[in-house]
């Protein structure tokens, strides 16, 4: 028993670092996609969290910005689906739920990233359609992951 309360501790912390570390992986993601579309960019850090990227496009951009926002998505998601893959392997279930809630996030802000391209609804709106896709993200691959936050037997 006492095994089971230090593999759940770990599993705890790994947990709240891949949380933090998202802020990480989706900044960086941000600042490889704008980097390769060409434009200039700067990684914004404040304290331990990046908050932004800034970028200035030039007319030397070729990359469409609905491509670089799905660059972006790409990066930032496919470490967090390694983590998940990995954390499933060792049997950290909250690692697991925690890097599919951040998959689920990332996916939805291709759409917040891209809101200059969509129809100007109003911002509640569009509030409820990134939350929708998070959410729509995030069941469809608890689904295809077979994602059950209780311990598994296999």
């Amino acid at each position: 028993m006492h095994l089971v309360s230090r593999h759940v501790a770990l599993d705890l912390l790994l947990a709240v670092l891949v949380l933090y570390a998202s802020f990480w992986v989706y900044e960086v993601g941000n600042y490889l996609s704008l980097m390769l579309s060409g434009a200039n960019v700067a990684l914004v850090i404040s304290g331990i969290l990046p908050v932004g990227t800034i970028a200035v496009s030039t007319s030397h951009s070729w990359m469409p910005t609905a491509v670089a926002k799905l660059l972006q998505v790409a990066f930032s998601a496919l470490p967090m689906l390694l983590v998940a893959h990995r954390a499933r392997s060792t049997r950290f279930s909250l690692v697991e739920g925690a890097a599919i809630c951040v998959i689920g996030l990332f996916g939805a802000s291709f759409y917040w990233e891209s809101l200059t391209l969509v129809s100007t609804l109003s911002l509640g709106v569009h509030e409820i359609l990134y939350v929708a896709m998070a959410i729509a993200v995030q069941f469809g691959l608890m689904r295809a992951m077979k994602y059950s936050p209780f311990p598994r037997d296999d």
